[in-house]
């Protein structure tokens, strides 16, 4: 009885049948050493850019440097013997009374002008943090706000001068504030971190 060839490795006239098929695995790539096509990929969100992180770091720098600013602003609105002088300058009668008044006023003012911008800061910092452009807006909008009065505060820097250490502490602050927002605008408004905004947070 003849054998069939089939059962037969070693017969020369057996012809090679086909190759079984192998299913690829998941995390085979191409025969070039790249990564295999991910059709999930295309059109997917955007991750997180660098810049973003940078510009909450820069909100945070920016609300300490005007907290800071704001409580070196207080000491001189107590001075007594400042706002003498600045009344007799101003051709004001000068009396215990109307000087009381005067630091009482400028003390008031001094806090309201540290916690209402420290309210809106925060503000401005959540919705930056959730990735609303609104809260990009508000930022920008009262860095502008800032750094303009900031800039103006700065013709009276023989003034700051002659506060001694208080008025050199404000006088760095105040070239620090300007700094940091101008660096916060430049953050805030480059191509990756506008791209993010518009994209929004992804849930």
């Amino acid at each position: 009885m003849t054998s069939s060839p089939y059962e037969n490795p070693q017969d020369p006239n057996q012809q090679p049948g086909p190759a079984p098929y192998q299913q690829p695995g998941p995390d085979a790539g191409s025969k070039f050493g790249t990564s295999p096509y991910d059709p999930n990929a295309v059109g997917g969100p955007m991750a997180e850019p660098p810049k973003f992180a940078l510009l909450k770091k820069l909100t945070l720098i920016s609300l300490g440097v005007y907290v800071l600013s704001g409580i070196a602003s207080i000491f001189p609105a107590m001075d007594e013997d400042m706002l003498r002088e600045q009344m007799t300058a101003q051709g004001l009668a000068v009396d215990e009374s109307t000087l009381a008044a005067a630091a009482t006023m400028g003390l008031v003012f001094a806090v309201a002008m540290l916690i209402i911008p420290v309210v809106l800061y925060i503000v401005a910092y959540l919705g930056i943090t959730k990735v609303k452009n609104w809260g990009r807006i508000l930022g920008a909008v009262f860095g502008a706000l800032g750094t303009l009065f900031t800039v103006w505060g700065l013709t009276g820097i023989g003034t700051m001068l002659d506060m001694g250490a208080i008025g050199v502490l404000s006088l760095i602050l105040s070239i620090a504030f300007i700094a940091v927002n101008i660096y916060w605008f430049i953050t805030a408004f480059s191509k990756e971190v506008g791209q993010y905004f518009a994209q929004g947070r992804v849930a």
